[in-house]
């Protein structure tokens, strides 16, 4: 469960998983975790180290900001699949998830601007 204290958690009620990631040095990655037995089921290599991770429970997916290089990573948490990978900015880290219209707002901070991300899929 070490790894499981050092990361971010997102929890996914129908599946009753956690989803996590963990930055050990050298691989960067995330975890589906059962709930009752707290065992990794499966575990995906991810882009680098994540700021923020949001999940959507009407898709299902898993958001995952990543500052550097700049990008949101999208997970099918049914099968821990990368669906996409949407590129923001660098320093891009901070992200807000609007569930009721499927919406991922990144904000990013070189620009001053903000991205809207609408999964679609």
């Amino acid at each position: 469960m070490q790894n499981f204290l050092n990361g971010f958690v997102e929890h996914n009620q129908r599946t009753r998983k956690n989803h996590q990631h963990n930055d050990d040095p050298g691989k960067v990655f995330g975890a589906a975790i059962t709930v009752q037995s707290g065992k990794t089921t499966n575990q995906v290599e991810i882009n680098g180290v994540p700021d923020v991770i949001f999940f959507n429970a009407a898709r299902p997916h898993l958001y995952v900001a990543i500052s550097d290089p700049g990008m949101i990573q999208v997970f099918d948490t049914n099968t821990l699949q990368r669906v996409e990978t949407v590129a923001t900015e660098k320093g891009a880290h901070t992200l807000a998830f609007d569930a009721e219209r499927n919406k991922v707002d990144a904000f990013l901070p070189q620009t001053h601007r903000a991205a809207v991300y609408r999964d679609d899929v």
